[in-house]
């Protein structure tokens, strides 16, 4: 009780970063659901090359972007977006859904890579992907003072026939500063301010 008479300030300002420190989550950079027409998604600079269709997504009802229908692979490139300066990982989340012969291990093919100012490189090379429908979330260490903006690639190819993967519900993020980092500056601050008294 001593400590909540005499410091007040103390206990509310603690209070405080703790629940600052729970609310720091991430930042998004864009979304996609791919309920659009693909040409609004060209206007926006998006590009699509090979087998590509926005048809009904089969995970959940929905419109999907279908990508390498039969056995020619088809290529989305999302449009050219810039990366936030506190960090130095990009978080992409998505639904992905195989469609097609899920007994054959080489049915469906989906790769998934960033451009690093240079070249595209593999995020995911399919191995993870392939005949394996779900929910995922892919992560890309990057250095920010060499690289401020960047594109996805989503490769789709599959052996033969109607096989397909699906890619729905697409976000691109950044996290905010670490919950422990903010706690730490709070009590680095409440620190000062004990030593100052």
């Amino acid at each position: 009780m001593k400590l909540l008479k005499t410091h007040p300030s103390w206990i509310v300002t603690f209070l405080f970063c703790i629940v600052m420190s729970h609310s720091a989550h991430s930042t998004l950079i864009f979304t996609e659901d791919f309920d659009t027409e693909q040409s609004v998604l060209e206007d926006r600079g998006w590009s699509f090359s090979g087998n590509t269709l926005l048809s009904d997504d089969p995970l959940n009802g929905s419109t999907a972007l279908h990508i390498g229908i039969g056995s020619n692979p088809g290529i989305i490139e999302t449009l050219t977006f810039a990366l936030i300066g506190w960090t130095d990982t990009l978080f992409i989340d998505f639904d992905y859904a195989t469609v097609g012969n899920r007994d054959r291990w080489n049915t469906r093919w989906f790769d998934v890579q960033y451009f690093d100012g240079v070249d595209w490189q593999n995020i995911d090379d399919g191995r993870i992907l392939r005949n394996v429908s779900g929910s995922y979330t892919l992560s890309v260490v990057y250095d920010p003072s060499v690289l401020t903006e960047t594109q996805l690639r989503f490769i789709g190819k599959s052996d033969s026939g109607l096989n397909y993967g699906a890619l729905d519900n697409l976000t691109v993020r950044v996290p905010e500063p670490s919950s422990l980092a903010i706690l730490a500056l709070g009590l680095i601050g409440l620190g000062a301010r004990r030593f100052a008294k």
